[in-house]
């Protein structure tokens, strides 16, 4: 493998190793960002939010960015006396798509058994947002053909290439202890 490790070779890997250990970083930050207040006791007090009209948006982002964390919490809501909480309740779940699947046999049981017409009506458009987001996460999922997949794992494997002829280069440069 001499040829990755002239001039120009090492270079490549220095402009890509600190590109790549960014992105792979940039995710972990956004998760631990967020993740704090995915907790269940963050969760129930996002869902009890829901009511008040000021915290209402605020509260529907978080528990649609917590994704399936927030389905379960949402679920308890549906039993709530509280018309307006069962109300919103419903409303998100709907906005969460096919990440409040978990939750389909709560909103039939809220179909069957609520008393109030509007939330039952709000179930059934909650239930036909979560089956085409399913539908439309299918749809992404049949799309990601291994052809479309292949140049990345064609890189990884090549970095994997580069990263264990660097360890194994008995050539000393100035930077090398860097460049692994």
């Amino acid at each position: 493998m001499p040829a990755l490790f002239g001039v120009n070779g090492t270079r490549m890997v220095r402009r890509v190793l600190p590109t790549l250990t960014i992105l792979a970083i940039v995710p972990l930050i956004a998760t631990i960002s967020y993740g704090q207040s995915c907790t269940p006791d963050a969760l129930r007090q996002t869902v009890a939010q829901l009511p008040d009209h000021q915290k209402r948006s605020d509260a529907q982002k978080t528990l649609i960015q917590c994704g399936e964390l927030s389905a379960v919490p949402l679920a308890e809501s549906l039993s709530s006396p509280d018309a307006g909480l069962r109300l919103y309740t419903v409303q998100t779940l709907g906005q969460m798509g096919w990440n409040a699947e978990a939750v389909v046999p709560n909103l039939l049981a809220v179909i069957q058994e609520d008393a109030n017409t509007q939330i039952r009506h709000n179930a059934v458009i909650a239930l036909d947002q979560i089956v085409r987001g399913g539908e439309a996460d299918l749809k992404q999922l049949q799309g990601w053909q291994i052809q479309e997949i292949q140049p990345l794992i064609d890189l990884k494997q090549r970095l994997d290439e580069v990263r264990t002829a660097l360890s194994d280069d008995e050539t000393n440069w100035t930077t090398k202890a860097a460049d692994r």
